[in-house]
């Protein structure tokens, strides 16, 4: 069959006799990898990793993880009273939740949730503007560095 001045060969009757290339020790085809050959790189990521064992842990100053923004209007939310908000740091593993595996995008105020305990659209769209700020405000100073530079605090 000729196209355009370009003879082509002819097609291949029999199965190629190539050997697959075994993937190098670790990468994310590698079978022996947990999830297994048949699973793709993002299933594989997004399955839970089992917590290690963990003895006795705790924060050595564990109020420096945390403050409390007293709020000038408080609000009921499924029957409980707010009159303050607790804020605090979050945990490594936190820090994964709200990245995820880069399937989605992330929300500044999925962070704020975690945070807080309250749902995003709370903090979002529920409060009053000042006590939300100050909220946001707390939680924005503690961000951890990575989700700062995500979201261009400075």
């Amino acid at each position: 069959m000729e196209l355009s001045g370009e003879v082509l060969p002819p097609p291949i009757d029999k199965e190629p006799t190539l050997t697959p290339v075994r993937p190098p020790p670790g990468s994310p085809n590698d079978p022996n990898r947990t999830g297994g050959a048949d699973a793709s790189p993002a299933e594989a990521e997004s399955r839970p990793i089992a917590a290690a064992a963990v003895g006795d842990f705790a924060f050595v100053d564990p109020d420096k993880r945390e403050t409390v923004v007293p709020l000038e209007h408080p609000f009921t939310l499924d029957g409980v009273r707010y009159d303050a908000i607790r804020v605090r740091r979050l945990t490594t593993a936190e820090v994964s939740a709200v990245i995820g595996n880069g399937a989605r995008n992330i929300d500044l105020f999925d962070a704020y949730a975690a945070m807080t305990g309250l749902p995003a659209a709370v903090l979002r769209q529920r409060m009053d503007g000042e006590d939300g700020l100050a909220v946001t405000g707390a939680c924005s100073r503690f961000l951890p560095r990575l989700l700062k530079e995500m979201f261009g605090f400075k």
